[in-house]
């Protein structure tokens, strides 16, 4: 069974090789290391129960609200991955991609928080442990930055081809966004469960009228003289560039609300 120190190298791991695009096999290795076989190892005695009981529970919380937090962060930076590499599968395809990957993750993210519980119940929280893993945002950070500055999208020569590439960058950008809030949250205890719902919400706002708004704009792009070729309708083409780019900055700026409302079509 893996020990405290074993979990935090494992989160290391992840950020010193290629980030995984299996995210579901990184959730899948650490569960089978926690609950794998292993010495059996009499409970902790404290000098003093009570407090220092209380000062374990707290140390413990902390920790596994790191863990859920780095955990949270991983199943983003693989499908963040896998969205860019990928640029050739329809952007459906990729969201059921993630639909499935967000669903099998959570359920082992609990299966990882109950075999960390008891794992510390016989194993004592190094004191340095949740630093250890606090600090290993900053790869997360770095990761982050490397993917915001590469290329959205290569070359699009239909107006299908544009706006299904941009309906993936949307998808992205969503998970990029809530990305950069828990990498850069550092006062806050990660509550997994509210998050992975909070991500959710997010991404079934974008799924609820994909096809409406899709076909809201190559109605658009008809009626405004636009052919096939995406060089058709220079007018056309740069109104949609702006609904797009807006439409990324109300993601990026965080406001769901407002969000949810122009994935809808409630908003123009």
């Amino acid at each position: 069974m893996a020990t405290p120190k074993q979990v935090a190298d494992f989160l290391q791991k992840l950020h010193d090789d290629p980030i995984t695009q299996n995210v579901v096999g990184t959730f899948d290795t650490l569960l089978g290391a926690l609950t794998g076989s292993g010495p059996v190892i009499g409970p902790i005695v404290y000098p003093n129960p009570v407090a220092q009981m209380m000062k374990q529970v707290m140390e413990r919380e902390k920790v596994l609200s790191e863990i859920d937090r780095q955990l949270f962060l991983q199943f983003l930076e693989g499908e963040i991955t896998y969205f860019k590499t990928h640029r050739t599968l329809k952007v459906l395809a990729l969201y059921h991609r993630v639909h499935h990957d967000q669903q099998v993750c959570q359920k082992k993210q609990v299966q990882i928080r109950a075999a960390l519980n008891r794992l510390f119940d016989v194993q004592q929280i190094d004191s340095g442990l949740y630093a250890a893993l606090a600090q290993e945002r900053g790869n997360s950070i770095v990761g982050y930055v490397k993917m915001k500055i590469s290329d959205d999208y290569g070359w699009t020569p239909t107006i299908d081809d544009y706006l299904d590439a941009h309906e993936a960058i949307a998808v992205r950008k969503i998970m990029e966004q809530v990305l950069e809030t828990w990498i850069a949250n550092n006062d806050d205890l990660f509550a997994a469960p509210v998050e992975w719902a909070d991500l959710k919400e997010r991404l079934d706002a974008w799924a609820s009228k994909h096809h409406k708004r899709v076909g809201a704009l190559k109605e658009y792009w008809t009626a405004s003289g636009g052919g096939k070729d995406i060089d058709s309708n220079d007018s056309g083409f740069q109104v949609i560039k702006a609904y797009y780019k807006d439409l990324y900055a109300t993601i990026e700026e965080g406001d769901l609300a407002r969000f949810i409302k122009k994935a809808a079509g409630l908003e123009p």
